[in-house]
């Protein structure tokens, strides 16, 4: 309706951004990720999923300034968006994270990681432990490069 204050049509808002987030990163994928109420960015060396509900209850709360909360949350993005650069693997970190199946289908480099169904809709890939509580799946390529196969990988894991 003409009374809602802007954003308030969560469809048209997550639009509203991606469209914005698309003209802005031209080597990225933006798509809408209706059931999280996100955005998936991906390509390039990125895989990264923005949620919508914080900046949207910035916007309901103050409607006048959708514009500059709009503005900041966009610029706010580059950060993640940094592509990441390989490592050299250490078989050392190495452990298995687990988290949902549907979580993962919704990840566009899921096939790329060493995985393990288990029950109960959840699934364990394996990751890399670095500083800082941080953990990051491992895509085969970077274990092929430190030149580690997958049954090692495993067993490490």
């Amino acid at each position: 309706m003409s009374g809602d204050p802007p954003g308030g049509d969560r469809s048209a808002f997550a639009e509203r951004l991606r469209l914005q987030l698309q003209a802005r990163y031209q080597g990225i994928d933006v798509d809408v990720d209706g059931a999280r109420f996100a955005l998936h960015l991906h390509g390039g060396g990125v895989d990264t999923t923005l949620p919508l509900a914080p900046l949207h209850h910035a916007v309901l709360r103050a409607p006048s300034e959708t514009p500059a909360i709009i503005a900041r949350y966009v610029a706010s993005v580059d950060r993640q968006l940094t592509p990441r650069v390989a490592t050299t693997v250490s078989l050392s970190r190495l452990l298995w994270c687990v988290r949902s199946r549907r979580s993962l289908e919704a990840l566009s480099r899921a096939a790329e990681l060493a995985l393990r169904e288990l029950p109960a809709g959840l699934a364990a890939f394996v990751a890399e432990e670095l500083p800082g509580s941080i953990m990051r799946g491992v895509p085969r390529e970077e274990w092929e490069a430190a030149g580690a196969g997958e049954d090692a990988v495993r067993a490490a894991a």
